[in-house]
Parts: C-alpha cells; structure tokens; sequence
C-alpha cells in the first residue's frame, strides 16, 4: 500500500487539533444565535418590522430556542462522525505505515467503526486505542444518541431504548421533553461534554502511544 497517507501519531494529533477548531466553530454558532435573537426580539417591537424572515413576527421562540436546538443537535452529528473517521483514517495510516494487512477492517460490518476500529488496532498492535478511558464508553453510548437524532428526529421510546434512557438520565446536559413522544433535548453544556471527552481520549493516545514507540514511523 503506498504510503500516502499521515502517519498514526499525526494522525491523532490532527484529530485532536481539529476537536479545537470545532469548539471555535460551536462558539461562534452560539453568538450567533445569541445576536440573532437580540436583533429578531429588536425588529419585532420597530416600526420597520423583522427584516430577513418575511417580516414574520411569530418566530421568537424558534429563533432562541428551537433552532439553537436544532444546532445542538447537528453538532451531536458532525461530532460522532468527526470521531468515527478519526477511526478509520487511522487504520488506513496503520495499514499504510506500519505493517502488512492482518485482518481486514471491513470483514465485520455487523459491528460499529468503534468496535471494528477496536479490534483491527488490538490484533495489529501498532498504536491502541484507550478503551479502559472513561471517555471511550461515553463517546460508544453518545453513538446511540446519534442514531436518535439522525434516524429517530430525536423522538425516544424509553420502553424499547432502555440502555439509552439511562444514558439520558445521567447526563445533565440531557433531558427529555414530552408532547405527543417523547423528545430529547441536547444542551449546550453536552456538546461542551462530548469535545472534552473526545480531546481527553485522543491526549491520551498520544501519551500511550509516544512517537518513537514503535520502529515503523509514527512521527
């Protein structure tokens, strides 16, 4: 396999610059959103009306909460996504810079990328992933989260996603509101969770895993 790809070590660090530029991306939205409330709530009460949403004076509450919602929900998305492709980048590196193929990372498609991810460096044994990290059983129970959101709108059966209700009910940044289902509100404070836990768990790969601890180049 050519070795056109970054090495494991840099690859870690590049997953870990990136959880920083994402919490730059989630401040910012939230100004944002903060600004934008000031000024529709502004508009409302003016002579001139609410200029860029059709004049429509019924959207305050969409505005400061509902579609801040939506975007803590998104970030929820992007943020698992982000973890899963760290994952297999760093495969792709393992197998381009370290060894020869041993097992192959697709064989298995009935598990998650977390768990093949797991099981493909485990046998490879080049660089490991912290799975005894408080931070790697969050981020396993936060892609169930995500399999709500994206494939549920958010809407959470407590009788049929037992193991999911509990991870709600343990997380402040998480609660349920129900209407005609029941639904699940994404704080802002569990985003702010879910890039702690992330950074915390690709630090700890670059200190398990320094760059000279192996022949092959992890630098």
């Amino acid at each position: 396999m050519a070795k056109d790809k970054l090495p494991p070590y840099q690859v870690v660090a590049y997953f870990y610059n990136e959880l920083d530029c994402y919490d730059v991306y989630v401040k910012a939205a939230r100004r944002m959103w903060h600004e934008e409330t000031k000024n529709y709530d502004c508009g409302v009460v003016s002579e001139e009306g609410v200029k860029g949403y059709d004049y429509r004076s019924d959207l305050s509450y969409y505005i400061s909460d509902e579609f801040p919602q939506h975007q803590n929900k998104a970030h929820v998305l992007m943020l698992v996504s982000l973890f899963e492709d760290f994952l297999i980048k760093l495969v792709n590196s393992v197998e381009a810079h370290c060894c020869e193929p041993y097992l192959p990372f697709e064989r298995n498609k009935k598990q998650g990328i977390l768990d093949r991810a797991k099981e493909y460096l485990k046998q490879q044994g080049e660089i490991s992933l912290p799975v005894k990290n408080p931070a790697w059983s969050f981020i396993k129970d936060l892609v169930f989260i995500r399999n709500l959101i994206a494939h549920a709108g958010g809407c959470i059966d407590k009788k049929k996603n037992i193991a999911v209700a509990r991870f709600v009910d343990r997380e402040s940044g998480l609660h349920v509101e129900s209407y005609a289902r029941d639904y699940l509100i994404v704080h802002d404070e569990f985003v702010d969770k879910i890039i702690k836990e992330m950074k915390g768990f690709a630090k700890a790969m670059l200190d398990n895993n320094p760059p000279n601890k192996r022949d092959c180049s992890l630098i």
